[in-house]
C-alpha cells in the first residue's frame, strides 16, 4: 500500500485523538513524530509506512498511545523552538558584538537610506492623482518591504534581546513544571 493511502487513513484517527501529531505529521516535524511513535510502539526498526499503517488501525487500547504521542509532539515542538530562539538570540547579539568591534557605519547607511526610499515612495504615491490597483498593490508591496528594512535597523540599534531572553526563560519553566511529576 502506498504512504499516501495510509496516511488518508492515518490522519482522521490521529486528528481526532491527537490533534497536534496530527498537524506536525503533515510539516516538517513529521520526522520527529514518526521517531517518537516508533518509541512508544516499542519498535524503533518499523518503517514509517508500518508505523502509519499501526495508526490507522488503531485498537483502543493504543488511544492511551496516541495521547501520549500528542503530548510528546507538543514538548518536542516546544523544545525546538525554544532552541531556534536561542540560536537567533546568539546570532543578534554576535552582530551586535561584531558592529561595536569594528565601528562599522554601513548598517546606518543603509537604515537611512531604507528611511529615505520609504519617504520618496510615500510622497510620489500621493503626488499621483489617480492609483489603478496594480499601483495600489505595488505601493503595498514597496512601503511594506521598505518598512520591514527599517524595523530592523531600528532593532539592530535600538531594540533589546532582554525582552526576548526573559520569554525563553519562561517557556524553559513552564516546559520544566510540565514534565516533571507531581
Amino acid at each position: 500500500m502506498k504512504i499516501k493511502n495510509i496516511l488518508k487513513k492515518a490522519l482522521p484517527v490521529l486528528k481526532g485523538i491527537a490533534p497536534a501529531a496530527a498537524a506536525a505529521l503533515s510539516g516538517p516535524y513529521a520526522p520527529i513524530v514518526l521517531g517518537i511513535a516508533k518509541g512508544l510502539l516499542g519498535d524503533q526498526d518499523l518503517s514509517d509506512d508500518q508505523v502509519l499503517a499501526r495508526i490507522a488501525e488503531a485498537k483502543p487500547e493504543d488511544l492511551f498511545k496516541l495521547r501520549e504521542l500528542d503530548a510528546q509532539t507538543e514538548l518536542e515542538r516546544e523544545r525546538l523552538s525554544i532552541s531556534r530562539e536561542q540560536m537567533y538570540l546568539a546570532d543578534v547579539q554576535s552582530a551586535r558584538e561584531r558592529h561595536m568591534t569594528v565601528k562599522d557605519k554601513e548598517p546606518a547607511r543603509l537604515t537611512y537610506a531604507a528611511m529615505a526610499a520609504f519617504v520618496a515612495t510615500v510622497i510620489a504615491f500621493a503626488l499621483m492623482p489617480e492609483m489603478p490597483s496594480a499601483q495600489a498593490y505595488l505601493f503595498g508591496v514597496v512601503t511594506g518591504g521598505l518598512l520591514e528594512l527599517i524595523g530592523k535597523g531600528y532593532n539592530f540599534y535600538l531594540g533589546s534581546s532582554q525582552g526576548s531572553k526573559l520569554k525563553t526563560e519562561q517557556i524553559a519553566e513552564h516546559l520544566a513544571a510540565l514534565r516533571s511529576p507531581e
